[in-house]
């Protein structure tokens, strides 16, 4: 058995990292990796096969190529990964094992930058391949040798569960994707394209064809990068011929997978909501955790009995089952990034690397019978046959991608993953290129895809004699086909410039150049692209306040703190010195005064004098005793001002400290803010072509407080089932995410039964499916926060009892939701067991190193929401080093009975604690449901208009639970839900022949609903505004 070889890579900040001013919390040495909280400063180390540093300490050739700065640098480039990992690899396969190499990381943490490379730094992949032709040329250049070498390639994305060849191009690729079958225990993907390769130029063409139609697929659909798994595939076959005749055959897979991002994976934490296991947001990632889970506990032997591991539940661990648990070398790289603002996903990745580290695989060298081999030999020479005579040479299909762009004017693509940036390239002609949606009774010059887009979009006249490039916007609906130049729609033909950034619908982002010019990397950042672009609508929810200027106030304050710093230890420094020098000349003066008196003595004769002068000598001696038991005072009294000086400045810059993560939090808003804001139009444009009017979603930002006292915005989606009406659902960013790739889905689904000749096509529902899940507009009964208990530490820290303390239960809007009565009773003990006596001491500090024994009890939880006092509990975070999590009982009415908690915890006393306990806070949060009745009556009143008949159906056929969605007439009498929406008292069903009639007038209203739809979408807000009413769920 072999273990899994495991290793990690950190990578340089990128560009939002350093805007956002983090600090390094990665350490490595050897094969050890540490990692420190930004926050406590606690440390945690981890070991693994190899860990590299690729953080600094590198220089950059002319050519671009990064490598060690010098003999002392640490620096693991390319080539060292590649050796170590990538040799590795080749060395098993030419053995005939199967191998694998998968990376794992969050979005944006060097994946693919390992694995495939950028620019001149080739990864891995390219690497390897280069590597397989070498080996092959030498061992043919022998004499000797007897055996012949056949490489092929295949390679697959998994997006949304679903397996696409990227040999094919997108409009060529099958609805439902491709299958993956086992047979006699080998998994496949059926129907893939493996194509027959024969040197290194031939594989990166082939590679180059999968990356270009995994570009334009993504540009079409807007399906970035880091949700998509992709798995690059070379099958090795390496025959040996004896007499002319094959005689044994050794077979390798070379699996090389970059693994979608993997920051969806971690909970959210800083909200004290629970932690829930796993995402729907990408199923891939969270059943691949669950299969290495239950594989380390195999191979460590912790489980008990038989163990099942749950490949089958994703396409990803079907197609990685035998490079997971099975017969294949596996070698995995963890990406990692530097920046304190990712502390969380980082140390997930560590931890995921760490139970990679303990699964162990049974390899076996890939050789066949001789029988076995020549049918195999046969069936794959008449297929290959067969292939070859049906779709020709593969080969002679390969793409020239060296075309030179350097005398053109041309559009370029920008997309969120670097590597994808300026894979389509749309060359302008002479006169007038139409830009837009190519569909079966129209073309266009420059083709396009994706949500907002129009058949005739807009246009681009290129005068090449002159050089002057004009953007002309969609002649009849320029409001509708939305075309934007550097943050400012297009409504009027209008000339472009070298550089210009220019978004097309919602997501296709392109840049022009003019003939002989280049854009820089700088020039090519999506994020800071998009959030100009997007300037108008983010710049509703911030201040406005640039990236510049937050680094500037964030610069400003550490350098006034650095002087304040300087100021203060100077001043110290200063007064110590004089207060020393004083001392010395003081004691001079003494000693001086004491050998005259002394020398006086000796020299004097009558004893009178003498006795006189001893006295003198006496007093002189009491009197140096006095000085120094004062000059002691003023040490102490010095000491004490210091201490006194030294806590209040680092009191400033703890709280300086929370102003800058302030004002990173701002910017981490903004950031949030440009992905969120895009995904939102499109969604909104997707829900009007199903014709799903009224559905409406918007960006909102609510504020949370974390333990330590801080506010932190944080940006979520409003949910809209009637656009007319103001209530709605709350989504969490990644809950929104979630419902927007499942409406993404049956967009595409729709989208494909039309181009395949369905005019009629419509949103259609599996039978386990309901739309309003699908929406985010269903109402469930899940354990509700009511509010969160902020108690401060600093009673604790000073050894205090709190006794039937009343503090408020504070909601995420700061408005009071109820009240928890509590207690909190410190006691100690001493090395023989017995009580300490507290109030013999002054704090925590003065217990060291010892344990504290702390009584916690929630007596009493009141005046919460009636509709929220059943099934009440509470759960907490306990405030020493370990932060391990607790939660109480479930109280079934709080309204009716006391809560009567009781914990005991302890709280070693380490220095980290003595220091920090009195700033922190003790938070508590405290949920609630609904009891069955209500929840019945707020189901009924939860309406939104029925779109079609169809809609109406669905929603009335499905069982109890789903939503119905009824129109509301006139004015009717509302009551409260809650701080801000609404049910109707008067909500009743409607009986079926009314429903029908209505739903024949809603029909003929439904044309009319759409050209209003931009209009009511205009005029919400201000509708909105004079109302602060919201249903959150």
């Amino acid at each position: 058995m072999t273990s899994v070889k495991v290793a990690v890579r950190v990578r340089p900040f990128n560009g939002r990292e350093k805007n956002m001013s983090s600090r390094c919390i990665i350490e490595m040495q050897d094969n050890m990796t540490k990692i420190t909280d930004p926050d406590s400063g606690k440390e945690k180390k981890f070991y693994f096969d190899y860990s590299y540093w690729s953080h600094d300490g590198y220089t950059e050739d002319s050519e671009g190529i990064l490598s060690p700065n010098g003999p002392g640098s640490n620096y693991a480039d390319q080539d060292k990964v590649f050796n170590d990992l990538g040799i590795g690899v080749l060395d098993n396969a030419w053995k005939g094992y199967h191998t694998c190499l998968f990376a794992y990381g969050q979005t944006g943490s060097g994946k693919s930058y390992s694995i495939v490379g950028y620019g001149k730094n080739e990864g891995i992949i390219p690497k390897a391949c280069r590597e397989i032709f070498e080996r092959i040329s030498d061992a043919r250049a022998k004499p000797s040798n007897i055996t012949e070498f056949q490489v092929t390639i295949s390679m697959i994305e998994i997006y949304n569960e679903k397996v696409h060849d990227l040999f094919q191009p997108p409009n060529k690729r099958e609805k439902a994707g491709l299958k993956v079958r086992e047979n006699k225990g080998e998994v496949f993907v059926d129907g893939l394209k493996k194509v027959p390769v024969e040197s290194y130029e031939e594989i990166e063409k082939q590679i180059s064809i999968g990356t270009s139609n995994r570009t334009i697929a993504s540009t079409n659909m807007n399906s970035t990068s880091s949700r998509a798994h992709t798995v690059t595939t070379i099958t090795f076959k390496q025959t040996v011929m004896e007499n002319g005749k094959p005689t044994n055959q050794k077979r390798s897979d070379i699996n090389l997978v970059d693994l979608a991002g993997s920051e969806r994976q971690s909970g959210t934490g800083a909200t004290g909501e629970r932690l829930k296991e796993g995402s729907n947001i990408n199923k891939s990632l969270s059943f691949l955790g669950k299969c290495i889970t239950v594989l380390a506990e195999k191979s460590t032997g912790k489980s008990k009995g038989k163990v099942v591991v749950p490949y089958r539940e994703s396409q990803l661990t079907r197609i990685l089952q035998n490079a997971l648990g099975g017969n294949s070398k596996t070698s995995m790289i963890a990406a990692l990034s530097p920046a304190s603002v990712n502390y969380d996903e980082t140390l997930s990745t560590l931890r995921y690397a760490n139970q990679v580290k303990a699964i162990k695989n049974v390899a076996k060298i890939n050789e066949s019978a001789h029988d076995k081999l020549i049918r195999e030999l046969r069936e794959e020479n008449e297929r290959l046959k067969k292939m070859m005579d049906k779709n020709g040479d593969p080969r002679q299909d390969l793409i020239s991608f060296n075309e030179n762009f350097s005398d053109k004017c041309y559009l370029m693509n920008i997309n969120e993953d670097p590597l994808l940036t300026g894979q389509v390239k749309h060359i302008l002609e002479e006169g007038k290129n139409s830009v837009g949606k190519a569909t079966r009774d129209s073309s266009v010059d420059i083709k396009i895809g994706g949500t907002g887009i129009g058949k005739k979009h807009c246009g681009i006249q290129y005068d090449k004699g002159s050089g002057v490039v004009s953007l002309i916007p969609n002649d009849e609906d320029p409001q509708k086909y939305k075309t934007v130049l550097n943050g400012e729609m297009v409504d009027s033909k209008v000339q472009l410039a070298h550089s210009d950034k220019v978004l097309f619908g919602n997501h296709n982002l392109f840049t022009i150049i003019f003939p002989g010019q280049e854009v820089g990397d700088d020039e090519t950042d999506y994020e800071s692209i998009m959030k100009f672009m997007n300037k108008d609508a983010i710049n509703q929810f911030t201040d406005g306040t640039s990236d510049r200027e937050i680094e500037e106030q964030m610069e400003k304050m550490r350098r006034k703190m650095e002087e304040e710093k300087a100021e203060l230890d100077a001043k110290l420094k200063a007064e110590k010195a004089k207060m020393i020098e004083q001392k010395k000349k003081l004691a001079k003066q003494m000693e001086a005064q004491r050998l005259k008196l002394l020398e006086e003595y000796k020299s004097q004769k009558d004893s009178e004098e003498r006795a006189k002068l001893q006295e003198e000598l006496k007093k002189q001696q009491e009197e140096t005793e006095k000085i120094k038991k004062e000059q002691k005072e003023k040490e102490k009294q010095f000491e004490a001002e210091k201490k006194k000086a030294l806590k209040e400045m680092e009191d400033k810059k703890r709280e300086d400290h929370k102003k800058e993560m302030e004002l990173v939090q701002k910017k981490d808003l903004e950031q949030k803010l440009t992905k969120l804001i895009p995904q939102l139009n499109e969604v909104n444009e997707i829900c009007h072509n199903l014709g799903r009017y009224t559905y409406a979603y918007e960006p909102h930002i609510i504020t949370d407080i974390l333990p330590d006292g801080r506010r932190v915005p944080k940006a979520v989606v409003k949910a809209y089932p009637d656009s007319e009406k103001n209530f709605y659902n709350i989504l969490s960013y990644d809950e929104f995410e979630d419902k927007m790739y499942r409406i993404k889905e049956k967009w595409e689904n729709v989208q494909y039964d039309i181009e395949h000749g369905d005019s009629n096509a419509e949103l259609e529902l599996e039978p386990d499916e309901k739309e309003a899940d699908i929406f985010g507009l269903s109402i469930s009964n899940d354990d509700k926060l009511i509010g969160n208990v902020y108690i401060f530490c600093d009673s604790i820290a000073s050894l205090l009892e709190t006794s039937q303390d009343k503090a408020p239960i504070i909601n995420a809007k700061g408005e009071n939701r109820g009240y928890l009565t509590y207690s909190l009773s410190p006691s100690a003990f001493d090395d023989m067991g017995g009580n300490l006596n507290l109030n013999h001491y002054e704090s925590i500090s003065s217990l060291l190193n010892k344990t504290l024994n702390v009584d916690f009890k929630i007596h009493k939880i009141e005046d919460v929401p009636e509709k929220y006092s059943h099934e009440v509990y509470c759960t907490y975070q306990w405030v020493d080093e370990s932060a391990e999590k607790f939660e109480t009982h479930k109280e079934p009415d709080v309204s009716k009975s006391d809560f009567n908690y009781t914990a005991n915890h302890d709280l070693f006393i380490s220095n980290y604690v003595a220091e920090n306990l009195q700033y922190s806070i003790f938070m508590i949060a405290v949920y609630g449901k609904l009891p069955d009745k209500e929840m019945k009556g707020l189901v009924e009143g939860f309406a939104a208009r029925p779109q079609t008949a169809a809609l109406l159906k669905n929603n009335n056929d499905n069982n109890e639970d789903e939503p119905f969605y009824e129109e509301k007439g006139g004015d009717q009498e509302v009551m409260k839900l809650d701080d801000g929406g609404t049910q109707d008292e008067t909500s009743t069903k409607k009986n079926p022949d009314d429903m029908e009639k209505k739903m024949k007038e809603l029909e003929k209203k439904l044309k009319k609903i759409q050209k209003e739809n931009d209009k009511l979408r205009k005029t919400k807000d201000t509708a909105r505004g004079s109302s602060s009413c919201c249903v959150i769920f």
